[in-house]
């Protein structure tokens, strides 16, 4: 028999749904961030946050750039669309979005991995007829004994060619690297808040300019911050003082972790210096979201035929 449009469908969409439970799996065995409070609206915010920018804690790792070769990078990214269009009435009522249990988010997330990966071969926009298009003329000359042996085949050269990674420890490694990361945000923010560690005064200011410079004294002498006691430190250029004590305000800080880089600077012995968080709004654009999608597809497709001249040299002939 010969490969068909319907063949190739339901072996892409197996692989892409196994690599999204084993996704989800993830999500719920990773291991969270000591954040020193139990707060219920900060670890809230912590799978909030991950939801939000799931595309990215989904696909890249610390100090990684994202797989070229990559088809569940759409999936990623798309599960983040329908995670944030889900919230998008919510955002102006930051206290009230975060008054639930952080499990509610874990499940919106891991729901939205799950439709995602279910609508790759339907979904508009989805770069999956390329992907369809490649196998057809990759395989078209080939013979099979059934379906069967057709679908392993597809399964095999996805496998190999590692387009959808589907490898348990590299996906755990991802999800944990970018939990620890966020985790830690919220930790420094928090710091930012409460007279935590040996500073004995907190301090956090807030800058919605992304080229704002953040200051890096971190180890200063006692006289670069205090006189006499008193705390001398002026507001850093393009930052604002925030009130750490204004509800309302932490709340939105809090559910806008994923938008910002947040810096935490201890000084430690340096009595009566001030702990402080910095905050500065991290720029996102939609042109790099899809300059990332776009490239992995590309990737994806070069490493299929690739590995198809690898692995079946000869090409496929029915048993």
């Amino acid at each position: 028999m010969k490969i068909s449009t319907a063949i190739i469908a339901q072996a892409v969409q197996h692989e892409m749904e196994r690599w999204a439970t084993m996704t989800n799996r993830n999500i719920d065995n990773i291991s969270l961030p000591g954040i020193p409070t139990d707060d219920p609206l900060i670890k809230a915010a912590l799978w909030f946050n991950f939801g939000m920018d799931v595309g990215k804690n989904l696909s890249s790792s610390f100090a990684q750039f994202v797989k070229r070769a990559s088809l569940p990078v759409w999936v990623a990214y798309n599960a983040q669309k329908l995670y944030s269009q889900a919230h998008a009435n919510k955002m102006n009522n930051a206290r009230n979005l975060l008054n639930k249990p952080f499990t509610s988010f874990k499940f919106e997330i891991k729901d939205a991995v799950a439709m995602a990966a279910r609508e790759y071969a339907t979904t508009e926009g989805s770069p999956y007829a390329d992907v369809q298009n490649t196998l057809l003329r990759l395989f078209k000359d080939d013979n099979f004994s059934h379906e069967a042996h057709a679908m392993g085949m597809i399964r095999k050269l996805i496998d190999r060619s590692g387009v959808i990674n589907t490898d348990n420890g590299y996906n755990f490694q991802i999800v944990q690297n970018n939990i620890k990361i966020l985790g830690q945000k919220l930790i420094d923010i928090y710091r930012g808040t409460k007279d935590y560690g040996s500073g004995g005064t907190h301090l956090m200011y807030y800058s919605s300019n992304a080229s704002a410079k953040i200051p890096r004294d971190s180890y200063p002498t006692p006289a670069s911050c205090s006189r006499a006691g008193i705390i001398t430190r002026s507001t850093p250029k393009d930052f604002q003082k925030v009130n750490s004590h204004d509800k309302d305000k932490m709340a939105e800080i809090y559910a806008n972790v994923y938008l910002m880089d947040v810096a935490h600077i201890d000084f430690e012995h340096f009595m009566p210096c001030s702990d402080t968080t910095y905050l500065r709004a991290r720029a996102i654009r939609e042109q790099t979201i899809q300059s990332v999608i776009t490239n992995s597809h590309r990737g994806a497709i070069e490493n299929l035929e690739k590995s198809y001249k690898i692995l079946f040299p000869n090409g496929v002939t029915a048993r």
